[in-house]
């Protein structure tokens, strides 16, 4: 499975391609640095990247997608090859901007951002730390939900 990722340098970065490792091992799959691209999180990336990964000595049956954006483009350099999605390269995003992920067709498989719990989530964590003087960073781990649609 191909991965393109998000640019260097921003946590989702990082956390998205520890989590495309995880579920890698999780079914005994091999991690193939190969595979793996840094995008810009623009259709543009996806659809290079795209290109790039169709061209390889192997190239993948399914692309990993930093985000709904970069699987717009993956979804164009598919189309311009010849490749069907799911029957020949399946498709999965990140984000779920439905306004993207209904609007392909197929419809794009991809990772729900939990945004309401986000926002729930920091406004209880100003709430409690109001008055105190100081509010220390801190990360916090939400689950995010699998969007299934037809791309995969």
């Amino acid at each position: 499975m191909g991965f393109i990722n998000l640019a260097p340098g921003f946590p989702a970065t990082v956390g998205r391609l520890a989590g495309y490792r995880q579920a890698l091992e999780a079914r005994g799959l091999p991690f193939e640095a190969s595979l793996v691209r840094s995008g810009n999180g623009l259709a543009s990336g996806g659809y290079q990247h795209t290109l790039d990964l169709m061209r390889a000595g192997r190239p993948p049956t399914a692309i990993f997608c930093g985000n709904d954006q970069t699987a717009m483009g993956a979804y164009e350099a598919l189309k311009e090859v010849g490749l069907r999605i799911p029957e020949d390269v399946a498709v999965v995003g990140f984000d779920n901007q439905e306004i993207i992920a209904e609007g392909l067709r197929p419809p794009l498989s991809t990772v729900a951002l939990p945004h309401y719990e986000m926002g729930r989530w920091a406004v209880n964590y100003l709430i409690e730390h109001a008055g105190s003087g100081e509010m220390p960073p801190v990360q916090s781990v939400l689950d995010c939900a699998y969007a299934e649609r037809q791309s995969v």
